[in-house]
C-alpha cells in the first residue's frame, strides 16, 4: 500500500459490494437496433457503488477497506482495478477471487445530454461468495457501507457489525422486500428515489419514507437528484437540508455534497451520522 497522509482522527470504513469494470463510451447518437455508432470518447474506470464510495472516502481524508467478489485470480483484465485501489490507498485485502468467473463488466453509453445507457454482466455465481472472517473485515472499522443488491452475502456481516456497535449504512438502489434482513441489520438506509418509490408503493417521498420507517429501526433517507437528500425528523416531518454543490457527471464518485451553514460542523471524512430512530 502506498503511504497517504491521513488526519489523526481518520475513520476506517468498510465498503462491501461488487467491483465493476466500466467501459465508458461518449456517443453523439445511440445506435438503432442492429446499427453501429461512432464513439467520440472512451474510458475504462473502476466502478461499482461500494468501490466508488471507498474512493470518495479516501479522497475526503478517511480510511477505507474494500471487500467483495471479483473474477478468477488468473483474470488479467481487472488488474487496473487493483492498480487504482492501490493508488487511492484503499485496503483491498478483503477481495475474494472467484475461480472460473469474470469480474462484472458494464458497457456504458453516454449521450451529449449526459444520459446513460448501461448494459452490465454479472455472473450469477458471484453472489455465492463467502466473505472473509468478520473479525478480519471489521477490525478497526467505525462503519460499514454495503449495497443492498448484495444482501445475499452481506446481511450476516451487517448483523455482526451491529452487534458490535458499528454503524451499518445501506446503499439501497434495488427494491427491498418488507421482510428484507438488511432492514433490521442496518443503522442507516439511503434509497435512490426510484427504489424508494417502488419499495414503498407511492411516489410521495414523505409518505414513502414513513412506510419504510415503520419497517425498520434504521435512519431512512432518500436522494432526490438536484433537490438533495430528504429524511424525516423525530416528529415525522420531511427535512431536506442537503444540496448538490456540483453538476452531475457520468461518475457517481464525482458527485460532491455540502451541508448548508448551520450548527453541524464540517468533518474530513463525513462520519457525522444522524442517529437511528
Amino acid at each position: 500500500m502506498p503511504s497517504h497522509v491521513k488526519p489523526n482522527n481518520a475513520k476506517r470504513i468498510l465498503c462491501v459490494g461488487m467491483a465493476v469494470r466500466d467501459l465508458v463510451f461518449g456517443v453523439r447518437d445511440l445506435p438503432m437496433r442492429g446499427g453501429k455508432a461512432h464513439a467520440d470518447h472512451f474510458d475504462e474506470i473502476a466502478g461499482g457503488n461500494a468501490l466508488n464510495a471507498a474512493i470518495g472516502i479516501t479522497r475526503l481524508g478517511g480510511e477505507a477497506r474494500f471487500s467483495g467478489p471479483m473474477g478468477d485470480a488468473a483474470e488479467k483484465q481487472c488488474e487496473f482495478i487493483f492498480d487504482q485501489l492501490e493508488a487511492e490507498g484503499i485496503d483491498y485485502s478483503g477481495v475474494v477471487r472467484m475461480p472460473g468467473l469474470v469480474t462484472p463488466i458494464s458497457n456504458i453509453l453516454i449521450d451529449p445530454s449526459g444520459e446513460r445507457t448501461i448494459v452490465t454482466f454479472r455472473h450469477p455465481d458471484l453472489w455465492k461468495v463467502k466473505l472473509p472472517d468478520a473479525d478480519q473485515l471489521l477490525a478497526g472499522c467505525a462503519a460499514v457501507l454495503v449495497e443492498n443488491r448484495c444482501a445475499s452475502f452481506v446481511t450476516e456481516l451487517c448483523s455482526e457489525a451491529r452487534c458490535r456497535g458499528i454503524a451499518v449504512i445501506v446503499d439501497a438502489d434495488q427494491v427491498m422486500s418488507s421482510r428484507e434482513g438488511l432492514l433490521t441489520a442496518s443503522s442507516h438506509i439511503v434509497f435512490s428515489a426510484e427504489t424508494l418509490f417502488a419499495t414503498a408503493g407511492t411516489q410521495d417521498a414523505a409518505q414513502a419514507l414513513r412506510r419504510i420507517a415503520a419497517l425498520t429501526p434504521s435512519f431512512v433517507a432518500v436522494t432526490l437528484g438536484a433537490h438533495g437528500m430528504t429524511w424525516l425528523d423525530g416528529a415525522g416531518r420531511r427535512c431536506t437540508p442537503w444540496t448538490r454543490s456540483a453538476p452531475a457527471t457520468s461518475s457517481t464518485a464525482a458527485l460532491r455534497w455540502r451541508l448548508p451553514k448551520g450548527p453541524a460542523s464540517k468533518t474530513r471524512c463525513g462520519l457525522r451520522l444522524l442517529p437511528p430512530r
